[in-house]
């Protein structure tokens, strides 16, 4: 593939994204992220990422 090609398919290639944080606990967050990648040449892929946190001791930052 040419560098010409390359440059053409980034030019016309996106990612939707959205992602949150939800504070189960004052040490335990849950955050989810998920989107889609899209091509102007092919289907879009989906994509998804779950991550569980948990700390110990006397959290730093505190949520009201």
């Amino acid at each position: 593939m040419s560098e010409t090609e390359l440059t053409e398919d980034r030019d016309s290639s996106y990612r939707l994204a959205l992602g949150f944080d939800l504070c189960l606990t004052d040490t335990t967050w849950l955050t989810v992220a998920f989107g889609k990648d899209y091509s102007s040449d092919g289907d879009g892929t989906l994509f998804s990422l779950a991550n569980l946190k948990w700390g110990f001791g006397d959290p730093k930052v505190k949520v009201e």
